[in-house]
Formats: C-alpha cells, sequence, structure tokens
C-alpha cells in the first residue's frame, strides 16, 4: 500500500469509492470488491474480482438472499485472511 490510511479514513475512502463504482457501474459484489481492491493495492485480485459477478443483487441478479456488497466483502476478507 503506497500510502498509509488511518483506518477510518481507509474505511471512509472504501465506502466512497464502492458507492461511486455502483452508480457508474452496478454490480454491488464487484464494486464493494473494487473499492477495497483499490485501497490496499491488491495486485493477485483479478480472479476474485471477476468471481464476485455473481453476486449482483444478492446472487445472479435474484435480489432475495444476501446483500451482494456484504457477499463481495466477506469474499475478499476471507481471500486476505481465510485459512490455508
Amino acid at each position: 500500500m503506497n500510502r498509509q490510511y488511518y483506518p477510518a479514513e481507509a474505511a471512509q475512502k472504501a465506502y466512497d469509492l464502492g458507492f461511486k463504482y455502483e452508480q457508474i457501474y452496478h454490480g454491488c459484489g464487484q464494486c464493494a470488491m473494487a473499492a477495497v481492491i483499490e485501497i490496499l493495492e491488491l495486485p493477485d485480485a483479478d480472479d476474485l474480482f471477476r468471481a464476485a459477478t455473481a453476486f449482483a443483487a444478492g446472487v445472479a441478479m435474484m435480489g432475495d438472499g444476501s446483500c451482494g456488497g456484504y457477499l463481495g466483502g466477506v469474499l475478499l476478507l476471507g481471500h486476505l485472511k481465510g485459512r490455508e
């Protein structure tokens, strides 16, 4: 991470980016994930980002179930801190 953020500042920046990406690109799971990937400057997250396509509007555009933005964030956290 080239720029040092304080945790609250990083969280606000990720929120702002995610909100902006959702307005432009749609796909809440990918937008949430893209914001955090950008803040943390993760170079190896392309496949993970692609996998988050399925989280748009919950799961598969169904709108009933889990929040796609939440799922994208949880998937990214699992990628970063999950079990081996």
